[in-house]
């Protein structure tokens, strides 16, 4: 393509605000009879068709940024030397299909097909660049992203950059099988998730990517699969853990269910309740609230927290004693997944315990705990057996208490 076809297709792109068009890039089968086609396929562009979801609710300065995603596929691999050629085809049905793609190749006369898909929806602008293999019938190489809102230069280096990570894996996989003696099937997986914006990789984060979670449902591309063999893939999403999982009886129609992603923590609060024991003094009860910083994400942290308690005299109630404790501490989670729920860990700290005008210290050498998490929260409980080291011991049960105790707290961890 000269680069008066360039500016051309830029300028149809630009022209051509319609609300849904699909691009296809296809390769043309070699026209050297009796030769193997894979191995001799010939990189030379066909047909393009531009799809695009949304577009009439992204805001204005987004529409240079999505006919870019198109200008870009098509100056990459003119550069990698693959030709597009016109006529362009527009086309006003929705995401790309199997029968749409296979029937695009067979009037081309092509077996490859590059499809450009791009969505606009809650703030974001995504694509996915894909390449078909009509022989087959599957997809088989696959780029996503999906950001935040773009605009500027920052918009099309990402796009140029997936622009790049396709055409690297365009040509470590056209001219590979892993299927020579197995049976392959091809079929379009679904995936139901808890929550938008997962995307789901084939593999892990190197592999193929299947597309970015929607409306809590995602349908994966035409990829081909060795029928009944377990499928690994990756569930990721930004801010939150990546989480593996394993599809066991292969690809089928039968959709898969992703699990809620978990939250990685930097920041945590939490309200408890506290149930104190020292011996020859009655039990206390009491609440609290504390706060956590995480230097290593849901590894480690810092913490801080108030809390009050009541001791009731059995024999004369109207005698209680209120205690206010200021905590200071750290703790490390003992499991190495940090994306198991449950979660065992142990720390240390110090207190500052006011009562009936006295100030007491306690330490804590050693407490342990345990935590099941949710995507945002976790449920915690904690176990503490607390020193007294003041000379004020007599305040804790109005005489020579013993030096020792336990502490047993439960509550509600908020993650962020």
């Amino acid at each position: 393509m000269n680069v008066f076809n360039v500016f051309k297709f830029f300028t149809f792109l630009k022209a051509s605000c319609t609300s849904c068009m699909l691009l296809v890039v296809s390769l043309y089968l070699p026209a050297d009879a009796g030769v193997d086609a894979t191995a001799t396929i010939r990189e030379s562009a066909a047909v393009l068709l531009l799809y695009h979801h949304g577009r009439d609710q992204a805001p204005p300065d987004l529409y240079d940024a999505i006919d870019y995603t198109a200008y870009a596929v098509d100056a990459a691999f003119y550069e990698a030397g693959i030709e597009v050629m016109l006529p362009y085809i527009r086309s006003a049905t929705d995401d790309f299909s199997s029968e749409t793609l296979q029937q695009v190749c067979e009037d081309a006369g092509v077996r490859w097909a590059l499809t450009v898909y791009t969505t606009y929806g809650n703030d974001r602008l995504s694509w996915r660049f894909s390449v078909y293999d009509a022989v087959d019938a599957c997809i088989r190489v696959s780029e996503t992203f999906w950001t935040p809102l773009y605009v500027g230069l920052a918009t099309d280096g990402s796009i140029d950059s997936s622009v790049e990570r396709l055409i690297q894996h365009y040509h470590g996989s056209f001219f590979s099988s892993e299927f020579d003696g197995n049976v392959a099937v091809s079929i379009p997986q679904t995936f139901i998730a808890p929550e938008d914006g997962i995307e789901v990789f084939f593999g892990d984060t190197n592999g193929v990517s299947a597309g970015i979670v929607h409306d809590h449902k995602l349908t994966a591309p035409l990829f081909l699969f060795v029928e009944g063999v377990p499928v690994f893939g990756t569930a990721v999403k930004p801010g939150y853990w990546e989480h593996p999982f394993e599809i066991s009886v292969g690809v089928t129609e039968k959709p898969v269910s992703l699990a809620k992603p978990l939250k990685k923590m930097r920041h945590a609060a939490g309200v408890m309740t506290d149930i104190r024991g020292i011996p020859t003094t009655p039990v206390k009860y009491g609440a609290g609230f504390e706060y956590r910083l995480y230097p290593v994400l849901d590894r480690w942290f810092f913490k801080t927290g108030y809390s009050m308690w009541q001791e009731a005299l059995p024999l004369n109630p109207d005698r209680g004693r209120l205690y206010q404790e200021l905590r200071f501490g750290t703790g490390l989670y003992l499991l190495p997944d940090r994306t198991f729920p449950f979660r065992a860990l142990a720390g240390t700290g110090v207190s500052v315990v006011f009562v009936n005008g006295t100030v007491n210290f306690l330490a804590d050498p050693l407490w342990f705990g345990a935590e099941y998490h949710f995507s945002r929260f976790a449920l915690i409980s904690e176990v503490r057996l607390p020193s007294v080291f003041t000379y004020s011991r007599h305040a804790f049960g109005g005489g020579e208490a013993p030096d020792f105790g336990y502490s047993v707290s439960f509550g509600i961890l908020l993650k962020w």
